[in-house]
């Protein structure tokens, strides 16, 4: 696996791990091109911004780099400062910076979590005859985890299948959702079931919750371009170009949300003379390196449609 780690304070601090060297040096090359643009654009905000790397002088160094196990390649950093009434209040920097690791994969990460807990109540003498068994095994991870219900009946038909949970409301406890599972069936004969079967769970873990969805930050910001000048006659329109523009089905995003700001109602009552505003969320962790609230400002044109103006990144 090749990990990136980006770091932009002394407390803010990620981790992305690639199995393709190619994709993590696409990631490191691309932030670091969105970065340096946004930074350089903030005029009003940033000053003084400076690296002694360009686009092209990074991935050069980073497409010949010898990525030697645990060895790191050089630190990645854009120096700049922070204005507040036209004066310098802060130095700051981000940084990126690339490692190697053989055998690891997502699946490992999550086993050598601390958070992480597996449990099995199969045993032995089940793997042969009938049997129905809801929580035959578990994994927690935070609020989130997988459940396997044991099922295999008459003539040895086989049901078992491992579910998604969540954490309820009131944080007590896990609830499961049978409307999304993945089969899965344990190979009798297999000495190994009991691991392979963590491991299979492990896997739809990730899948069910979609831990492995990671938009790229410049994925939006193409999405954020085309849509600017597009008229919509409804925000589920609007809804509906997004997720086909992102290449995403509204499943893989469930905390998606767009809808109307509260200054709307200002400015439909000539309280206040801007933009109409709608608050779009993609959800928590969905792109990378965090970037996931944005606002959508708009104008209705004389059949009511909405004129996408601009987008912005809260």
């Amino acid at each position: 696996m090749y990990y990136v780690i980006v770091q932009s304070s002394q407390y803010n601090k990620h981790t992305f791990s690639f199995e393709k060297k190619k994709d993590a040096i696409d990631f490191v090359a691309d932030q670091f091109e969105i970065r340096l643009k946004l930074f350089s654009e903030k005029k009003d905000e940033i000053c003084n911004v400076f690296s002694k790397w360009t686009y092209d002088s990074l991935l050069d160094y980073l497409q010949k780099h010898n990525f030697k196990e645990r060895v790191t390649t050089d630190k990645i950093v854009i120096n700049y400062g922070l204005k507040k009434d036209q004066k310098l209040v802060a130095n700051r920097e981000i940084s990126w910076y690339m490692s190697h690791e053989r055998g690891n994969s997502d699946v490992v990460n999550l086993m050598t979590d601390p958070e992480y807990e597996f449990e099995c109540n199969i045993s032995e003498e089940m793997l042969s005859g009938e049997v129905t068994l809801p929580g035959a095994a578990y994994i927690w991870f935070n609020d989130i985890g997988v459940e396997f219900e044991f099922c295999i009946i008459e003539n040895g038909e086989n049901y078992s299948a491992i579910y998604r949970m969540d954490m309820n409301k009131a944080g007590d406890d896990f609830e499961t959702d049978h409307d999304e599972f993945c089969h899965y069936e344990i190979d009798p004969t297999d000495p190994e079931w009991k691991t392979n079967l963590e491991i299979a769970m492990c896997k739809a873990l990730i899948g069910l919750h979609r831990l492995d969805l990671h938009l790229k930050e410049k994925d939006i910001w193409r999405m954020s371009s085309k849509i600017v000048g597009m008229r919509f006659s409804s925000i589920e329109e609007m809804k509906k170009w997004i997720f086909k523009e992102l290449n995403l089905k509204e499943y893989q995003l469930p905390d998606f949300a767009i809808g109307e700001s509260s200054i709307n109602d200002e400015i439909r009552e000539g309280k206040a003379n801007v933009d109409y505003v709608l608050n779009m969320t993609l959800g928590k962790d969905i792109v990378t390196p965090g970037y996931n609230d944005y606002s959508i400002m708009y104008l209705l044109d004389n059949n009511n449609k909405m004129i996408v103006t601009s987008v912005l990144c809260n």
